[in-house]
């Protein structure tokens, strides 16, 4: 019997010792699993770190390109604005027809129907024309805000009575009785280079009825 109950134990802690050699396969099993998927993990989050890095990276590139831009920009701003101040032939050439149409009987006569008719004409034969409008002796809007339809596509009457007296457009052709031109600036209408030719509105005996103004742009100019 001691031998039978012997043998029976050493039976069981045989089976016992396997039951543990398969636990143990199988913890390994689950330890490795635990580790690749750890590895996974870090790796993912690894990834996650590189592209928020990259994405920060490529963020500062852009605003640093967009500095540069504005540079550039501000750059030929700065040129053009500092070519204004110097006088081209073809601002003469600009000035001789906007003096001309000055004079025209439409714009003298003062009738504002007549003269909007008429400027209406003038700028579609003068393309490089943005805005025309007029004033009376005292800086007073007379007209409407005449536009080149392709800066806007009707005229508006939003500056109608708007005091001018003294702005340097009204106040030197006023003073001077001669045709003026501005330096150049920026249109708020059309975000393009202009600048402006102003003109006394006399009549025969030479009083001064108002003053006629032509925005004109600056890179249609060139083409005259």
């Amino acid at each position: 019997n001691t031998a039978t109950v012997s043998a029976e134990a050493a039976q069981i802690l045989d089976t016992l010792a396997e039951n543990i050699n398969n636990l143990d396969d199988r913890l390994n099993v689950i330890a490795q699993a635990g580790r690749e998927q750890s590895e996974t993990v870090n790796s993912v989050a690894d990834s996650i770190e590189s592209i928020a890095a990259q994405a920060e990276q490529q963020q500062k590139l852009s605003q640093q390109l967009e500095s540069i831009v504005t540079d550039i920009n501000g750059g030929c701003d700065s040129l053009l604005v500092s070519i204004g101040e110097f006088r081209l032939r073809s601002h003469e050439k600009s000035a001789e027809v906007v003096a001309k149409a000055a004079a025209s009987a439409e714009v003298v006569s003062m009738d504002m129907r007549r003269a909007e008719s008429f400027i209406e004409t003038f700028i579609r034969s003068n393309p490089f024309i943005e805005l025309v409008y007029i004033t009376d002796a005292r800086g007073r809007q007379v007209s409407h805000n005449i536009w080149n339809k392709d800066v806007k596509s009707a005229n508006d009457a939003s500056s109608v009575g708007s005091d001018w007296g003294t702005r340097e457009w009204f106040k030197n052709p006023a003073r001077t009785g001669e045709t003026y031109i501005s330096d150049i600036y920026r249109s708020v209408a059309s975000d393009s280079f202009c600048f402006t030719v102003s003109i006394p509105v006399k009549s025969q005996d030479g009083i001064l009825k108002g003053i006629f103004a032509a925005d004109i742009n600056f890179a249609d100019m060139l083409n005259i």
